[in-house]
């Protein structure tokens, strides 16, 4: 059997285990989901590696600390500094970020096609820079907009996009498509 975990700070509201029950079921899959609730990134590793995890789904506020307690990260993970799925590797935990393609998804199940529109993506997190790495990558024109102006400079240098100062969110946001 194999086991899986959601861990944050909060978790306990989390549906991932009864999502991750439902698909177990349907595709007969011998496995067991649950919740972790941490006090840092190095907490996590520590369960993570002590109760023999084989993976696990990080959130909130561990998506970005979780990174120097891993021995590797996939491209999207180095690239957005975000990672929300680690797995048992080789030499310990390797880190994934499948945020940027859930984002997109989501908008394509909506016929709605990234190419050449105008985005506003709120918040310079690690959600955030999923997001607008996402949307970069689908060719979108993002400006990334958060209350601390310095943030959503830096991710927005990293990832080749604009930033807009929260004073300007109203126009912004008037603007995006």
């Amino acid at each position: 059997m194999k086991f899986f975990a959601v861990a944050g700070s909060p978790v306990l509201h989390s549906k991932s285990p009864l999502i991750f029950k439902h698909f177990f079921n349907k595709f007969s899959v011998e496995a067991a989901y649950g919740r972790v609730a941490a006090n840092s990134a190095g907490e996590i590793i520590f369960i993570f590696n002590s109760f023999g995890f084989d993976g696990m789904n990080i959130t909130t506020p561990f998506k970005n600390e979780i990174i120097p307690c891993l021995s590797e990260l996939d491209e999207v993970a180095s690239a957005t500094g975000s990672v929300n799925t680690i797995i048992r590797w080789e030499n310990g935990a390797k880190g994934f970020n499948t945020d940027p393609l859930g984002v997109v998804r989501a908008l394509e199940s909506r016929n709605i096609q990234p190419q050449g529109k105008k985005c506003a993506v709120i918040g310079a997190g690690g959600a955030g820079a999923s997001a607008a790495f996402g949307l970069i990558q689908k060719g979108a024109e993002v400006t990334i907009v958060n209350r601390t102006v310095e943030k959503a400079r830096k991710l927005a240098a990293s990832l080749g996009c604009q930033s807009a100062e929260p004073d300007f969110w109203a126009d912004i946001i008037k603007d995006a498509e």
